[in-house]
């Protein structure tokens, strides 16, 4: 307890420095920028001498000086890493979904479906000949576009873990996904 408290009497220390020293960049004197922010001249003197204020005196100051406050600490750091993960995760599933949505499609109307592999197709002849993807894409989508429609809806609906990050990265349906989620936005 006693070193977080030591750490914050430090980042207020700091944040006072800071501040105090993009006044004097700017060349201002601290009863214009007081009032800039609406605050006293002491608590402005306070605020520059690490002593600290009430957060919304701190961000009115900041803001006049144009100073971004980011309140980091190694907890909000860590929570800032988990929630990158966690969006990560629902960024994989979403992906997943959309592709399960027309592998259900492919199942269910071969007819609407032949043209949507028939682009797929076309995309990863593409990368083929440009070069433009990885030969695990082209292999792995070229195999799972073989067969008839019903079989690559299949296919496409036994996505398992290994296919996350390929269909995250690269996938053929893109024109597909991105009609598919037109239309289902109107």
């Amino acid at each position: 307890m006693i070193e977080k408290q030591n750490n914050m009497k430090q980042a207020i220390k700091r944040l006072g420095q800071d501040l105090r020293s993009a006044r004097e960049s700017a060349k201002r004197s601290q009863e214009d920028v007081a009032s800039a922010a609406k605050v006293g001249r002491s608590t402005l003197v306070h605020v520059e001498s690490g002593k600290g204020a009430s957060l919304s005196k701190i961000m009115a100051i900041a803001h006049v000086l144009g100073v971004d406050v980011v309140l980091a600490g190694p907890e909000s750091v860590q929570t800032a890493r988990r929630l990158a993960r966690l969006e990560q995760i629902a960024k994989v599933q979403l992906v997943k979904e959309a592709h399960l949505r027309l592998a259900v499609l492919m199942l269910g109307d071969a007819v609407a479906g032949k043209p949507l592999i028939d682009d797929a197709r076309k995309a990863v002849r593409l990368w083929r000949a440009n070069k433009s993807c990885s030969p695990f894409y082209i292999t792995s989508w070229t195999k799972l576009l073989s067969g008839s429609v019903r079989e690559v809806g299949r296919s496409l609906g036994a996505i398992d873990e290994r296919w996350s990050n390929a269909l995250l990265q690269n996938t053929p349906f893109s024109n597909a996904l991105l009609q598919h989620h037109a239309t289902t936005m109107q």
